[in-house]
């Protein structure tokens, strides 16, 4: 084999290597957000509004004791009831969007309050 066929058969393999990385990194980053849709119970991911915030607080005034949220995506009221001196806890499916709302947690200075679970709250 001359030189520059095995140079053009080593690009192949790289190039072909490369794709199948970026299809199979695809699916392994995608599959959380596609997995829902093949439950038995399906609901979609709508994050609260800063009003939808702004009411759940409303009812929850004269409450005390811990808050959880079932489904609570990004963690926003999770985030919010931390704020605002409740202990929170957010059950979520997506493994991503716990990951986020850790995360979030951490940078906003409410971690100490909040816990987020990777749960099925149909099974809780």
């Amino acid at each position: 084999m001359t030189e520059p066929e095995f140079s053009r058969k080593r690009r192949k393999f790289w190039l072909g290597l490369g794709f199948v990385g970026a299809v199979g990194g695809s699916i392994v980053l995608a599959a959380p957000f596609f997995a829902p849709a093949l439950r038995k119970h399906c609901l979609p991911y709508l994050p609260a509004t800063n009003n939808t915030i702004r009411l759940i607080f409303q009812e929850l005034k004269e409450c005390r004791g811990p808050v959880i949220d079932l489904g609570s995506g990004d963690g926003r009221v999770v985030i919010a009831a931390a704020k605002q001196g409740y202990l929170a806890h957010g059950i979520e499916l997506n493994i991503w969007l716990v990951l986020y709302s850790r995360l979030k947690s951490a940078l906003s200075g409410t971690s100490s309050k909040t816990k987020f679970f990777k749960k099925d709250f149909m099974e809780v």
